[in-house]
């Protein structure tokens, strides 16, 4: 996407005259810190001028809480109710930057919320059965410093799991990685549109074969504040993995995968799969935990250790992975070169590599884009069937400011990941549920590696860097017959970057 084009599709107007005969175009849009250099070059009275982007408001949307409709068509007949009553938290808050918090709305179809607080402003709620949005106004021009994330916990039954989402910015572009429509498992697909303008949605797949045909999600109407599901298996059934490719005319809208998993009758757990990146020649997946194997169970969770890969080009691409550890950058054996098929989704074992906090980075020739999905075993049941939870980790880029909203149901880990050639530090600025401040930590982080830290009983956290890193909370809660996990991406900060550059061109 050009810069011109991001500049109309945040609702900014930039009225550029060109001298007769000539031509204005905006330059192509540079990751964060690569930008070219602002200079006269001389060729045909060219020049690249840099423009101020003025901030509008930011919008977070949060998906609802995984419950699933009835009568679905999705499951076995063993699939039976939850028995236990779930337990679920939505947190959304505005976080200070050099003055106060931005202030802002919660919104539902039905309903709408002021943020409250004091340093920070929050919006909590103990149940989220429909999705919401937040609005919020620039503070002295600058975007709002926004994270949220809806949790839910279910301790027994079919429907096990700690399940964990970020809120999401309305795009109209979104790649989704993750879930499956084989038998016991289930694909449900959420499209909110928070705007003010009908979205026209429409959905692409892949599997491992090649591309999938999804005749329910060619064209999905969506008026404006509303939202719906539509089950992947209703169009595309036995797919054994799935990515998802979204985009929005009309508006921009926001989507999730609910996945969900049974074996027989034994729970593999519930997540909800969220944007990764766009296809690129390199992913970086930070909150990758991998955990310690059970000395007398062995290690049954390893079968759910995967990052999957999905090559939506024509051509095959040749990837390499490797990990972002404790001690450095260490390759993943048998995975130096990999080729992933065109237009197929590809899965890579990461089982028997090192326990730990990690980061996932993946390097390829053509663009792909992907997640990791990583588990924890409980309970032996009969047999073979293992009782599981799992938790999906997607790619983000590295930024110098991140946030993230913790949820009070579970502990949560910070997981910290320095894709670059020198050290970072890292300040970890904490807000409690009241929005008050509590003393900042500092946290270095070696050039290519991975540390943890333990943010506390706190809300929310936002990060700040000399560098650019990746970072993820990872959610961590025990049920009777063993851990429950989900992962939770932080936020970049939507103002990293307020500036295009233009080049005008003319006689």
């Amino acid at each position: 996407m050009t810069a011109l084009a991001k500049l109309l599709r945040s609702g900014s107007a930039l009225l550029l005259l060109g001298a007769t005969g000539g031509a204005v175009y905006a330059a192509t849009e540079f990751p964060a810190g690569e930008y070219p250099p602002r200079a006269d070059d001389g060729a045909a009275g060219q020049v690249v001028r840099s423009v101020q982007v003025p901030a509008g408001a930011t919008t977070a949307v949060c998906h609802a809480a995984p419950e699933l409709p009835e009568g679905s068509v999705a499951y076995d007949q063993d699939f039976t109710p939850v028995p236990v009553e779930p337990r679920a938290e939505l947190r959304v808050g505005s976080f200070p930057r050099d003055s106060a918090a931005a202030e802002g709305e919660y919104l539902t179809e039905e309903a709408t919320e002021p943020l409250a607080g004091d340093a920070a402003r929050w919006f909590a709620a103990d149940s989220f059965d429909t999705p919401g949005w937040a609005r919020l106004a620039p503070v002295d021009g600058d975007a709002a410093l926004v994270a949220g994330t809806g949790a839910w916990l279910v301790e027994a039954g079919d429907l096990r799991s700690l399940t964990a989402a970020p809120c999401l910015a309305p795009a109209s572009d979104l790649w989704l990685v993750g879930g499956a429509t084989t038998l016991g498992r289930g694909a449900a697909l959420e499209l909110v549109n928070p705007g003010e303008t009908t979205a026209t949605v429409r959905v692409e797949g892949w599997g491992p074969t090649g591309p999938l045909d999804l005749p329910l999600l060619d064209s999905v109407s969506l008026a404006p504040r509303t939202s719906t599901r539509v089950l992947v298996e209703a169009s595309a059934a036995d797919v054994e993995r799935l990515a998802l490719h979204v985009t929005a005319a009309g508006g921009r809208v926001s989507a999730a995968v609910v996945d969900t998993a049974l074996t027989g009758v034994t729970p593999q757990g519930v997540e909800v799969v969220v944007p990764t990146l766009p296809p690129a020649t390199e992913l970086l997946l930070p909150g990758v935990s991998l955990a310690e194997a059970d000395p007398e169970a062995g290690d049954p969770a390893s079968s759910a250790n995967v990052l999957r890969l999905l090559n939506p080009g024509t051509e095959p691409a040749l990837a390499s992975v490797e990990l972002l550890t404790l001690t450095g950058p260490e390759p993943v054996p048998g995975a130096t070169a990999l080729t992933v098929d065109a237009g197929a989704v590809f899965e890579i074992t990461l089982a028997g590599l090192p326990a730990g906090d990690h980061a996932v980075r993946v390097t390829s020739d053509r663009p792909v884009t992907g997640a990791v999905q990583t588990g924890r075993a409980a309970t032996l049941q009969g047999d073979d069937a293992v009782t599981l939870d799992r938790a999906w980790s997607v790619a983000r880029a590295p930024a110098t400011r991140s946030v993230v909203a913790l949820p009070g149901l579970a502990t949560a880990r910070l997981i910290l990941s320095n894709p670059g050639d020198e050290t970072a530090v890292v300040r970890l600025h904490r807000h409690t549920d009241d929005g008050a401040a509590t003393a900042p930590l500092e946290v270095r982080v070696p050039a290519g590696s991975t540390v943890t830290a333990e943010p506390g009983e706190v809300a929310g956290v936002v990060l700040e860097s000399d560098v650019p890193v990746v970072a993820a909370a990872l959610l961590e809660a025990d049920a009777p017959d063993g851990p429950l996990v989900s992962v939770v991406p932080f936020t970049v900060d939507a103002n990293e970057r307020q500036t295009v550059d233009v080049l005008v061109a003319g006689n």
